[in-house]
């Protein structure tokens, strides 16, 4: 289900409507109503672990989206305009959980894109975070 990495409640029945309408899973019923975290966390979850080089936080979280045939040696978010505070949980083969805590937006990606198609979300976060900025 979905999971609110956000300071404050926000209303989950709302969002699982348009992540029912939008991707038609189960996703929207896993039963969590909100979850609030302590005060810092999630300024501690997004600290770069020092063993990382820049790669991920504190709370096993990756600070950039994934690399979907990026050249070596360039950032796998090069390129797009995300939103600094931006972290990522990535799954097997597409699936995606994008934090996005300035602007109270998280997006559950379940489809199923082997990693050869080098797909990246980034495009689409991109798009959302513009729209909410408005």
């Amino acid at each position: 289900g979905a999971v609110e990495y956000l300071e404050k409640p926000i209303d989950l029945e709302e969002l699982a409507t348009v992540v029912e309408e939008s991707i038609g899973t189960g996703a929207a019923s896993g039963g969590i109503d909100a979850v609030t975290l302590p005060e810092g966390f999630v300024e501690w979850m997004q600290t770069e672990d020092p063993a990382s080089k820049g790669a991920y936080g504190r709370g096993n979280v990756w600070l950039n989206g994934p690399r979907g045939g990026t050249p070596e040696g360039q950032e796998s978010d090069a390129g797009f305009d995300l939103p600094e505070d931006a972290f990522w949980l990535l799954g097997h083969d597409g699936q995606t959980v994008t934090v996005v805590p300035s602007l109270r937006l998280v997006v559950v990606r379940l489809g199923l894109t082997p990693s050869k198609m080098n797909y990246k979300p980034q495009k689409m976060i991109e798009a959302l975070s513009a729209t909410l900025r408005n």
